[in-house]
């Protein structure tokens, strides 16, 4: 596969204030601001999630992850479009194309990642002891991931004392809680 990963959107506001606002009221985090462009983030590991700059409102396009170099090159080859250092946050390089109605397309390769990327992590993810009966939910609606872990899941060798949490968020949803509990 070339992509791993939609990495960010791309928009175009005439008032940047106003954008940045509603964004903000959706939960994404201020990275960068200029005097023309925003860049917003999320909690995962993309180093931004949104970008708009000043003009008329459109939709501009997105960006995408690249799985590896190899892809990259594959897709300037594909596009016709040289590879380039990404003026992005978070960097790497990337080839920009365009889709067929014309919409920008950024494909982005070895940037840096964000506060919450759990790449190259793994060997610490441990098997979690949780208090309660089996299948309960925690009543936070998160479930951590990796260790330390938060309250009332933790490392089955380890005391519950946490400072540093990794959770997975947005699993609050009834629906999937109903899933897990079994009912």
């Amino acid at each position: 596969m070339l992509i791993d990963d939609i990495e960010y959107v791309i928009f175009r506001h005439p008032d940047l204030g106003a954008a940045r606002q509603f964004v903000l009221d959706f939960g994404l985090l201020d990275l960068e601001q200029t005097t023309d462009r925003i860049y917003m983030r999320c909690y995962g590991d993309a180093p931004f999630s949104y970008v708009t700059s000043k003009g008329d409102a459109a939709f501009v396009g997105m960006g995408f992850r690249v799985a590896s170099r190899e892809a990259l090159d594959r897709l300037s080859a594909r596009f016709d479009s040289g590879v380039t250092e990404c003026p992005h946050p978070g960097g790497g390089v990337y080839v920009v194309g365009n889709d067929p109605d014309g919409r920008r397309l950024e494909f982005v390769f070895g940037e840096a990642l964000g506060a919450g990327s759990l790449r190259g992590r793994a060997n610490q993810v441990e098997r979690l002891t949780c208090e309660g009966s089996p299948g309960q939910v925690p009543a936070s609606g998160l479930w951590p991931v990796a260790r330390p872990a938060a309250w009332p899941c933790r490392p089955a060798h380890t005391s519950t004392s946490a400072d540093d949490r990794l959770v997975l968020r947005d699993l609050g949803h009834e629906a999937f809680r109903a899933d897990l509990q079994g009912r």
